[in-house]
């Protein structure tokens, strides 16, 4: 890599990146069907899809939801767009702060802000930061 330019170093990241998310993106899509009573309790045996997916030795409880959480708003192309799984989620949680009934798919709008940040803008820190002062306000008040 020492021989890329850095405009070819930057074209790798980007399709890793991508791929990473689409990666991410699929598993959210089969841990969805996973979820389905039927597939883990009655076709697998489990109790729960937590107890499969300890037996199993597959993502942990919290990164399944946050996966599924994913999965389940948005199309491929709408996560790579808002940033990829990580953000998009932290996007989602911050969206239900501010409104649990709301729509999450209203983050795709042109200008969208949420928690006061701009949707295109904000990082996955900037985000976390700012839904820990919002809780903290909404505490102390």
């Amino acid at each position: 890599m020492a021989a890329w330019t850095g405009e070819e170093l930057l074209a790798a990241l980007r399709e890793r990146f991508r791929a990473q998310t689409g990666a991410a993106y699929g598993m959210g899509t089969v841990l969805r069907e996973l979820a389905r009573p039927q597939r883990y309790r009655d076709e697998l045996g489990y109790r729960s899809l937590e107890e499969m997916l300890e037996a199993r030795g597959l993502p942990t409880r919290m990164t399944a939801y946050k996966l599924m959480s994913v999965a389940s708003i948005f199309e491929l192309e709408e996560v790579l767009g808002l940033g990829g799984t990580e953000k998009t989620y932290f996007l989602v949680r911050a969206a239900k702060i501010e409104d649990p009934n709301g729509d999450p798919r209203a983050l795709l709008e042109e200008g969208a802000r949420v928690l006061g940040k701009d949707v295109r803008s904000v990082s996955s820190r900037e985000l976390r930061e700012a839904r820990e002062y919002y809780q903290y306000k909404r505490r102390c008040l």
